[in-house]
């Protein structure tokens, strides 16, 4: 494994509090009880932080305690999900490339999204949904899954071998 691939974003998980194991054929990662905010997430090409990762990273931080600002870098509208993350009750204002991510966590507290039906409208910006549709308070309904479903195989079954509750996924 070549874990300078994912040097940016293991960098900016260990800004959110997360501790990181690099072992020769795996990364472990905890998560502390509440994320802390990033000031400052920039997508850039290889080898920084990666545009695919920026809207599952934005769900996390909606949840933090803390500012946190994203710019984009590589692609325009690139913040589909934001509308639906709002509607579940996160804090984002997008102003072109830059997207500014209110936490609604309090301090030492992980804040909590509410469950509703949101629409994901391509692949990342779905999986950001069904990231904080786990967090939901309320069951939450995700659809657009045929988005989801050409880039992440097995999905349903990884999260409920990490304890997540998924009812269903299917298109």
């Amino acid at each position: 494994m070549v874990t300078e691939d994912l040097s940016a974003i293991l960098e900016t998980l260990r800004d959110m509090g997360c501790t990181i194991g690099v072992h020769k054929n795996t990364i472990t990662l905890s998560s502390p009880a509440a994320l802390n905010s990033v000031d400052f997430i920039r997508t850039m090409p290889y080898p920084g932080f990666p545009t695919d990762s920026q809207a599952i990273v934005m769900a996390a931080l909606s949840v933090a305690s803390g500012t946190s600002i994203f710019s984009e870098n590589i692609f325009d509208n690139r913040y589909k999900h934001v509308e639906m993350l709002n509607r579940m009750g996160a804090d984002i204002k997008v102003d072109g490339r830059i997207a500014v991510v209110r936490g609604i966590g309090k301090e030492g507290q992980l804040g909590r999204l509410a469950g509703c039906k949101v629409e994901g409208k391509e692949l990342r910006g779905t999986a950001a949904l069904i990231i904080a549709a786990l967090n939901a308070k309320e069951t939450a309904e995700v659809s657009g899954l045929e988005y989801f479903e050409r880039g992440y195989v097995g999905f349903d079954d990884n999260i409920r071998k990490l304890g997540g509750k998924i009812i269903s996924i299917h298109s």
